[in-house]
Order: C-alpha cells, then structure tokens, then sequence
C-alpha cells in the first residue's frame, strides 16, 4: 500500500475515533454503538497499518484480491448492523404502540 494512502487513512481513522469519542461524551450514542464503532475503527486502523493481514485473510478465504476481502468484510458487518438496528427498531415501533394505546385507555378512564 503506497504511504501516502496509509497517511490518509490513518488520519481518517484518527479523525472517525475522536468524532466518536466528543458524539459519546455528548450522550448522543449508546454504550452499544460507541462500542462498535471503536472496534470497527481500530479494526480498520490494523488492517492500514499491517498491510500483509488482509492478504493473508484473503488467502484464507480464498479471495484473489485483497481489495475484495476488505469488501466482503465491510459490506459483512454493515449488513449485521443494519439487522440490529432494524431489530431494534422494531422493538421501540411496539413499545411506542403500548404506550400509546395505555395513554389512550387512561384518557378514556378519566372521561
């Protein structure tokens, strides 16, 4: 990997990881997804720094490129995420529906 590429992507890294950092001092994110986001950038960070690692999971996986690994890899763990969150979207729709149908049976008791 040319150096320069590396320079880019390390600062990209370094730059992800402290905008995560001021996002959970914030209180804009959960422990879960501050949690993931700092395994998912310090994963990314090894694979720019040991360039070798990605050709030997390639090789593993019996991928030809690297570069395809590293997609399978991402696009991988991006699909779980959205499954999670889609989960748990599902679960705060009920909740807000139970709520609000208990909302509805106090009003109509206060009648």
């Amino acid at each position: 990997m040319n150096i320069w590429l590396k320079i880019i992507l390390l600062i990209g890294v370094i730059t992800a990881l402290i905008y995560i950092h001021n996002e959970a001092k914030k209180s804009n994110m959960n422990i879960k997804q501050v949690i993931f986001w700092y395994i998912a950038s310090f994963l990314l960070f090894v694979t720019v720094v040991f360039d070798g690692l990605m050709q030997l999971i390639a090789k593993a996986l019996g991928i030809y490129d690297p570069v395809n690994a590293i997609f399978l890899v991402i696009i991988s763990i991006l699909a779980y995420k959205v499954f999670r969150q889609a989960v748990e979207i599902n679960k705060l729709t009920i909740q807000v529906k139970t709520l609000a149908q208990k909302v509805a049976i106090n009003v109509k008791e206060r009648r």
